[in-house]
């Protein structure tokens, strides 16, 4: 028998045990921040632990102490694997009727670089007995593609960047993404959330003469968010560009290689009105001669 179905083995057997309510020793409660990702975003996890119990839980390696475990399964019943046995939490003690919030990425522990749908579940095994969570349905979607450019790397003859714009409905709006890939290493150099974004006008993407990319989008409110990144995801800055009732912006190319901002204040339409006849001084005691 091989280290994996071991793993899988020990790993049936613990959820095997009854998961106990939430009014048991240990009381586990766990969210996604986000139930809904796009391909390499980060995963987080926000966990509730309360020691019900009238002595302290201490979390660490030791065969007495508790674990906390995360069961993964695919919609398919098939088990994510964490990426190693380590313990989750070590040297953490939780005193009774004591409730301790956390947060834990996910993504760094299991290999989730998925597409799909996932239930997880947070379980803490202590003294022979399983707690855990409700179950949490995960979806890891693709995202769709807005737009793309290809620049190089400076001082780099072979690196080739792929600068992708990615847009993903989410619960507060539609959110643009910053996707950075190294083509010809074939791995992904940074993954951005810009935030909600409105598409009207479209975002646009330029590179300057250093290699660092620019970004110009609309934001929820209508202010426009000038962002910068190296060619390594860093970003750079972030600014917001406001050009008053009706203007927009745009990026634009300076004399000195750097890409700024332009602002364009519209003007309002002009309405033609029809020319009224002269009217008599008198017209106002004749309210209606027709």
């Amino acid at each position: 028998m091989n280290i994996r179905s071991l793993f899988a083995g020990l790993l049936s057997a613990c959820l095997a045990l009854p998961a106990l309510p939430s009014f048991a020793q240990v009381a586990v409660d766990f969210t996604f921040m986000e139930n809904k990702a796009i391909m390499y975003e980060p995963i987080i996890a926000r966990l509730s632990l309360k020691n019900n119990f009238g002595n302290p839980i201490r979390f660490g390696a030791s065969p007495t102490d508790a674990r906390l475990v995360f069961d993964i399964q695919t919609t398919g019943g098939d088990y994510i694997f964490p990426h190693s046995k380590d313990p989750l939490l070590t040297g953490v003690d939780i005193n009774p009727n004591e409730t301790r919030e956390m947060e834990i990425e996910i993504g760094r522990l299991f290999p989730l670089q998925r597409l799909g749908r996932f239930k997880a579940q947070a379980i803490v095994e202590w003294r022979g007995a399983a707690y855990g969570s409700k179950p949490r349905i995960l979806e890891i979607a693709k995202g769709v593609e807005l737009m793309r450019i290809k620049a190089s790397v400076p001082n780099s003859e072979d690196e080739l960047r792929a600068y992708i714009l990615k847009t993903m409905p989410k619960d507060d709006g539609t959110e643009l993404y910053l996707l950075i890939e190294d083509e010809a290493g074939g791995r992904i150099c940074g993954l951005v959330n810009l935030g909600c974004f409105i598409r009207s006008p479209d975002p646009s993407m330029r590179v300057d003469e250093v290699g660092n990319l620019h970004v110009l989008f609309r934001a929820i409110g209508g202010t426009f968010v000038h962002s910068s990144f190296t060619p390594f995801g860093v970003r750079l800055f972030s600014d917001p560009i406001s050009p008053g009732p009706g203007g927009k912006a745009e990026l634009v190319n300076m004399p000195n290689g750097d890409v700024g901002i332009k602002t364009i204040q519209l003007k309002p339409e002009k309405f033609d009105t029809p020319e009224q006849p002269e009217r008599s001084k008198y017209d106002w005691m004749f309210p209606s001669r027709n």
